[in-house]
């Protein structure tokens, strides 16, 4: 498993791991995070609060769904690395954008847009390099693997990240999100350890 990870990859298994644990666990906390900062700022925004939330999840899906559509021609030589790379920085914009007071809507429709896109690349790169690389009988595991960083990250992610927002402040949850993007991008950068082979 861990060799066919790095194989379909070209990424250290476990940084392979940790950087979808990290993405993921912000990623799920986006639409609490947008909504109580809607709240919050409701009498700034260009629209009401209702219609900013709708517009907003609106580009996120649209983005997402064009992800995950768009796999032919230039989009097909876009790697796995070079998409959660893009999306990590276009959502670290996204919260700098919410730490400096939302000084642009315009910001943060465009991040969303651009991270929910590369989020609807990643996954199905991933799937793809995955079943073109891995044995049949690994399958199964690595789709569960897969799985089981999903289901631990989202819920973690969400209810630290909207606990920190309510009980410390909103800058924190911001900082937190930001670091953890941040590992993300890092976990992609550990090296593979090489595999020594001896010549008879």
């Amino acid at each position: 498993m861990k060799q066919t990870l790095e194989a379909s990859a070209d990424i250290n298994a476990w940084g392979l791991v940790g950087s979808i644990f990290f993405i993921n666990a912000v990623g799920s906390s986006l639409d609490a995070i947008i909504n109580l900062y809607l709240v919050d700022q409701a009498r700034y925004l260009p629209f009401s609060f209702s219609v900013s939330v709708f517009v907003i999840n609106t580009v996120l899906v649209v983005g997402q769904i064009s992800g995950s559509v768009l796999h032919s021609g230039w989009f097909k030589k876009l790697s796995f690395k070079s998409v959660m790379i893009t999306c990590v920085i276009s959502w670290i914009i996204f919260y700098l954008d919410l730490l400096n007071g939302f000084n642009s809507f315009t910001i943060v429709i465009i991040t969303m847009a651009i991270g929910g896109f590369c989020m609807g690349q990643a996954n199905p790169k991933l799937t793809a390099a995955l079943l073109k690389t891995a044995e049949p009988d690994i399958i199964g595991s690595l789709t569960g693997l897969m799985n089981t960083i999903s289901i631990i990250s989202m819920p973690l992610g969400t209810i630290g990240l909207v606990l920190l927002y309510n009980l410390v402040n909103p800058a924190s949850s911001y900082i937190v999100s930001m670091v953890l993007l941040a590992c993300s991008v890092i976990c992609l950068f550990i090296p593979q350890k090489q595999v020594k082979t001896e010549l008879n």
